[in-house]
């Protein structure tokens, strides 16, 4: 909620964002053209609460569900291991 508050994002949006495009120096997160839908790129500074937020979702939650079901650390922010379930 706190990525869509800061970036004005559209769900498609959001779901889409990698982490290699987190630019871990000046918190930003930058919007690559193609997911959007006015195929402009854009670039989204984070509040201090959603910095901090992200960090530790990527750092806890995200990193289990990694180490557990493989995938790639660079890949998309936000994972489910609803797939694995259904299988």
């Amino acid at each position: 909620m706190l990525l869509a508050h800061d970036g004005a994002l559209r769900r498609e949006e959001i779901v889409r964002l990698r982490v290699d495009d987190i630019d871990w120096q000046t918190h930003t997160i930058a919007i690559r053209a193609e997911i959007t839908k006015n195929k402009l790129p854009g670039t989204i500074v984070l509040s201090l609460p959603a910095w901090l937020r992200l960090k530790e979702y990527l750092e806890g939650d995200r990193a289990a569900l990694i180490t557990c079901y493989g995938g790639d650390w660079d890949g998309p922010i936000l994972l489910s291991d609803s797939q694995r379930l259904v299988e």
